[in-house]
Formats: C-alpha cells, structure tokens, sequence
C-alpha cells in the first residue's frame, strides 16, 4: 500500500510539472501571437477610431462590457489557435518526415494545419473588424443620444 501511494505521487507530481510547462508554453505563445497579429490590429483599429481612451469604456457605457471583455478573448484565442494551429503543422511534418520517413503524410499534415490557420487568421481579421466598427458604431450613437438632450 505504501508503494503504491508512493507511485502515484510521483505521477501527481509529473502532472503538476506539465500542467506548468503547458501554462508556461501557452504564455510564451500568446505573447508569440501578439507580436505577429499586433501591426494587424493597428491597422484596423485605425480604420475605425474613437475618441474614447479604450474600446471597453466606449461598452461600459451602454452596460456592454461583459460582452465586450468575452469579444476581446473570443480574439484573443483565434490569434493564438492561428500560431498553435501553423507551429504543429511544421512539427506534424518534421515527426513524418523524420520519424515515420513518409512524406506524403508530412505535407498533407503540414497543408492540413496551414489551412486551419489560415481560417483562424480569417476569423480573427473579422472578429477584430466587427468589435472595433461595432465600438465606433456605439461611441457615434451615445454622441447623437447626447446631442438631442
């Protein structure tokens, strides 16, 4: 019976390292996924100013901003699923490649992943447009509220 408890504390104790590593390595992609997407989210957010300090003020205002704070992690996760989604493509090739030496399942992995990243980045371009028109929309619509009272 000692043994076995013994056993298992070992095993609880890997888990505990890998749910760490895993909580480490999705940080480390995140802020990856930032950088890439970042110039991109400029440029739409440049497209539909505000006078606004931040977006989540302009959604505070009409009592909005649980949805507007669901929004920004719905775009927070397609940013990261678009570089997780390209990254295991060019490793499911490599482990084919060099593991299993079959190169047809390498490229069909690798033309598999790339294209689930490339609709990820599709999405995100969309959910960032619509959240910042949706949020230029609203800031316009309290102004005229504003300007009729």
């Amino acid at each position: 019976d000692f043994c076995l408890s013994r056993g298992l504390g070992d095993v609880y104790k890997r888990q505990i390292f890998m749910i760490g590593a895993c909580y480490v390595l999705g940080l480390l992609m995140d802020r990856v996924a930032d950088r890439l997407t970042d110039k991109k989210k400029r440029r739409i957010k440049n497209r539909y100013p505000i006078k606004a300090s931040t977006s989540i003020l302009v959604w505070e205002k009409v009592k909005q901003d649980t949805f507007a704070a669901f929004t920004l992690s719905r775009i927070r996760i397609l940013r990261s699923t678009m570089v997780n989604f390209a990254v295991i493509g060019v490793a499911g090739m490599l482990v084919s490649f060099c593991v299993y030496c079959n190169g047809i399942l390498g490229i069909l992995s690798l033309v598999f992943f790339e294209i689930m990243a490339l609709i990820a980045w599709q999405a995100h371009t969309s959910l960032l447009i619509n959240y910042y028109r949706k949020t230029q929309n609203l800031e316009r619509d309290m102004a005229n509220e504003e300007e009729k009272i």
